[in-house]
């Protein structure tokens, strides 16, 4: 006789189904499992045989044979003990469980369910091919706030599978989640840098990536921490796209806590690769993913390995990273919001008001770094000076309320112009639509022309200099973009001007 439970496979984002079988017979007592199992889920045998005589169920003293198909789909991960527990004791107990039920736990070797990384997206997979129970430990419950709470059985051990008890006593997940959020100051803080707030507010407007240069001091990190408090809302889709990946990256249950702000991630200068992009045995996500929907702040910037900046580059155009390791391949999101900030020079005063103590030779080799094919993809390249006193005393023109429904204005205007299209963000404009939602004036024409002979801009720099100023004439509420939209967007791109 063969007993089986449904659970599913996960490879970074990418859920399949997986049929856990057992067969039971007459010889040596004993468990093989086949079907391409990590180490983690090969030892789940051990932790079954205790948890099962443990739960008060006899455990059968046979030879077992536990098979997973597909066999060619690769299975990592502890959340494959409940499936193998339940598809044994098919074998020996009256269970009363609709076969369209799906199990997701780990077994301690008392019986009892405990909690497993990365079950979201797996619960989520689960009920979009139609299950209609799915066992999780209790202890995941909070995360499955998205999936009709009649179709999600949270348990605790695993005699309770075949009571089906489902707790109810302490409520369900719709009355344990609480929005998890940060602390966030206001643009209205920020004295004497309008201009700065103002690339801060049309980089949020156009979701435009932008790098700050300029001395220390001059609120680029303070411009940066604050820009998410005027950012629009997540979406309830984005909202699960984004708790999903945080799922897979959380090392620890997290009570009541599901993410609604949108993400802000500030990764340090040392980081590695991996750290940045993701990958390692388990293909976990990097800071690019956790960023997904949100914002990435890289702080001193030209301090950042070269190769690991380069590594961003077909990132902030595909909006997606593809990881390809020795345990498979996975694809995560990175649809971020590039903010990044750097010193003119390794003191950070060359060109500057302040005293620069750099040798010349060293601020060359400085600069130079600035000239790059990942900076040639960032929309707006904007310098900043030190702040003067008197400006210090002065309030600021700007609050991080108004300009947040500013940015909500002009983002509602830009997906009533690209309804019907597969993008929906002035910075998103493809190569092939740039004339169809970018009209110029003759004059604003002409001006861009001159641009683009006198300063050798490339193809793709003219392209980001008219999304750019697609996103200033939607301040103005024009249509047309206009000579003085060209002009202070190219001010916008001191890159492809000045250096």
């Amino acid at each position: 006789m063969v007993g089986n439970a449904v659970t599913f496979a996960r490879i970074g984002m990418s859920c399949e189904p997986v049929i856990v079988e057992a067969d039971l017979k007459r010889g040596l007592p004993g468990i093989a499992v086949t079907g391409m199992l990590s180490q983690e889920a090969k030892e789940a045998k051990e932790r079954i045989t205790p948890a099962i005589t443990n739960s008060g169920f006899d455990f059968p003293a046979k030879k077992i044979t536990i098979n997973f198909s597909p066999a060619e789909t690769p299975k990592m991960g502890t959340h494959y003990d409940l499936a193998m527990a339940v598809s044994i004791l098919r074998n020996q107990e009256n269970l009363n469980i609709s076969p369209n039920t799906a199990f997701f736990g780990e077994l301690g070797l008392s019986g009892d369910v405990k909690w497993v990384r990365g079950l979201l997206p797996l619960a989520v997979e689960a009920w979009k091919h139609g299950f209609e129970k799915i066992y999780i430990p209790y202890e995941n419950r909070h995360e499955l706030f998205c999936i009709p709470q009649d179709k999600v059985v949270p348990i605790r051990h695993l005699s309770d599978v075949t009571e089906k008890l489902q707790i109810e006593d302490e409520g369900n997940a719709q009355n344990i989640v609480s929005e998890m959020k940060s602390v966030i100051g206001d643009f209205g803080d920020i004295k004497g840098q309008d201009d700065l707030i103002f690339y801060f507010l049309t980089a949020a407007a156009g979701n435009h990536h932008m790098l700050v240069v300029g001395p220390p001091g001059t609120g680029k990190t303070m411009c940066a921490s604050r820009l998410p408090g005027i950012m629009p809302d997540l979406t309830p889709e984005e909202v699960i796209d984004v708790n999903m990946i945080y799922s897979i990256a959380s090392q620890s249950p997290s009570h009541n806590q599901w993410i609604f702000n949108r993400p802000f991630r500030a990764p340090h200068s040392s980081s590695s690769m991996r750290a940045l992009i993701g990958g390692g045995p388990k293909i976990m996500p990097g800071e690019i993913s956790l960023a997904h929907k949100g914002i990435l702040f890289l702080d001193e910037f030209l301090e950042f390995h070269t190769d690991v900046l380069q590594a961003l580059r077909t990132v902030l155009e595909r909006k997606e990273v593809f990881l390809s390791m020795r345990n498979g391949t996975s694809i995560y999101p990175a649809d971020f919001l590039l903010i990044a900030a750097a010193n003119p020079c390794p003191c950070g005063y060359y060109e500057t008001e302040g005293i620069c103590r750099c040798a010349m030779h060293d601020v060359i080799r400085y600069r130079r770094k600035l000239q790059n094919p990942l900076t040639d993809r960032i929309d707006i390249q904007i310098q900043t000076d030190c702040v003067k006193y008197r400006t210090l005393n002065t309030y600021s023109k700007y609050s991080s309320s108004e300009m947040k429904l500013l940015v909500e204005h002009l983002r509602k205007k830009q997906f009533i112009r690209f309804t019907g299209e597969n993008f929906n963000l002035n910075s998103d404009i493809p190569a092939d639509k740039i004339r169809q939602y970018c009209p110029m004036t003759f004059e604003a024409e002409r001006l861009l022309e001159k641009i683009m002979d006198e300063q050798i801009l490339s193809a793709r720099g003219c392209h980001k200099l008219l999304r750019l100023a697609r996103t200033l004439s939607d301040f103005e509420d024009e249509e047309v973009i206009n000579k003085s939209n060209i002009e202070r967007a190219s001010q916008m791109r001191c890159l492809d001007i000045n250096y």
